[in-house]
């Protein structure tokens, strides 16, 4: 269990979340990266596992970081590395340590080393735990863009999922909105944006 209580109001937090690189990772801890990955998101919302660490061994964009705090492991983030962006494909904290604040301090630790904008996906605000995850979001400084977006499917023979994008810093999406779109539908998802006609 979690030995880092969540700070009461107006208090200052000083702890600190170590990013760790799973590159050269031992199969313990992508054990238990694997284990936050498929608790946190619906199969729908990732790719296979296999395939994940796939993407560690052979695209240098694309980073998958283990989080630590005082030598604990206690979630994890990828992110993809792009000239006008980057984009954070999952984030999640491990289920022994939610509510303790990690998730906050990880992204403002996160935000604060980035050198060009942030990306990321959200589920539509149709339920509380949504508007609970863009609030939480907002609260860091990511502004949500409300022009229809669809996640395309990780696997062939699905549809995909209407999601949103949100976006951290200087960059202004109702010029960058297509350049973002075509980017990850190329790059992330394999799939050929715009369709050839």
């Amino acid at each position: 269990m979690p030995n880092s209580p969540p700070l009461k109001s107006g208090m200052e937090d000083h702890r600190i979340v170590e990013y760790r690189s799973l590159g050269n990772s031992s199969g313990q801890l992508l054990k238990q990266v694997e284990k936050t990955y498929t608790d946190s998101f619906p199969e729908a919302e990732r790719r296979d596992f296999p395939l994940f660490i796939k993407l560690i061994e052979d695209d240098p964009r694309f980073t998958a970081y283990a989080l630590f705090h005082e030598r604990q492991y206690i979630g994890f983030l990828t992110t993809w590395d792009f000239p006008a962006f980057s984009y954070i494909e999952h984030f999640a904290i491990d289920a022994s340590f939610r509510n303790c604040g990690f998730g906050r301090i990880a992204l403002r630790q996160w935000i604060g080393r980035a050198s060009k904008p942030l990306m990321l996906e959200v589920e539509l605000p149709e339920d509380e735990a949504a508007r609970r995850r863009i609030a939480f979001y907002e609260r860091l400084g990511f502004v949500m863009d409300h022009h229809p977006y669809r996640q395309p499917p990780y696997r062939k023979g699905e549809s995909g999922l209407p999601m949103a994008l949100m976006s951290y810093g200087d960059i202004r999406m109702e010029h960058a909105r297509e350049e973002v779109k075509v980017t990850l539908y190329n790059n992330v998802y394999g799939i050929e944006y715009p369709p050839a006609h």
